[in-house]
C-alpha cells in the first residue's frame, strides 16, 4: 500500500514510493486501486513517513529493537498488526513525552529475556 501524495493530472498521481525505488512516482491511474483494510482486528497500518510518524508518537506501544548503526528504533503501533513494526530515528523518539519513553524503555527491558536490548536500551535511556 502506497499514499497518493498529490494529484498530477486527470489521469496521474504522484504516490510515496519507497526511496529503494528508482522509479519515477508518477503513477497513471489504470495502475491504482482503492486499498481496503480488510483486517478489524487491526485497523491501521504503521505509518510509512517521519511526517506520519511524528503525528502518531503516542501511538507507540512497543519498542521492538534498536538500530545503533542507523541511530533508529523499531516501534509497535497502537491498532496495528503486532506483526508489523516500522523503524523511527532515535531523535523522534525523544520527542515522545518521557513518561511514555519511560514506559516503553522499561517494557522493552522486562521482556528481553536473552538480555539482547537491555544494554542498549540502558545506553539510550541513561
Amino acid at each position: 500500500m502506497h499514499m497518493v501524495v498529490k494529484k498530477i493530472s486527470d489521469n496521474a498521481y504522484e504516490v510515496d514510493l519507497p526511496k529503494t525505488n528508482k522509479k519515477d512516482r508518477v503513477i497513471n491511474v489504470r495502475w491504482l486501486r482503492r486499498f481496503l483494510q480488510t483486517d478489524k482486528q487491526f485497523p491501521k497500518v504503521p505509518p510509512r513517513t517521519i511526517a506520519e510518524a511524528r503525528s502518531r508518537l503516542t501511538e507507540i506501544i512497543g519498542i521492538a529493537s534498536i538500530d545503533e548503526t542507523n541511530d533508529t528504533l523499531d516501534v509497535y503501533w497502537k491498532d496495528c498488526d503486532p506483526c508489523h513494526s516500522s523503524s523511527i530515528p532515535y531523535s523522534l523518539f525523544l520527542e515522545i513525552p518521557e513518561d511514555l519513553q519511560r514506559t516503553l524503555w522499561d517494557n522493552a527491558k522486562a521482556i528481553d529475556k536473552d538480555n539482547k536490548l537491555r544494554d542498549e536500551v540502558s545506553k539510550a535511556a541513561g
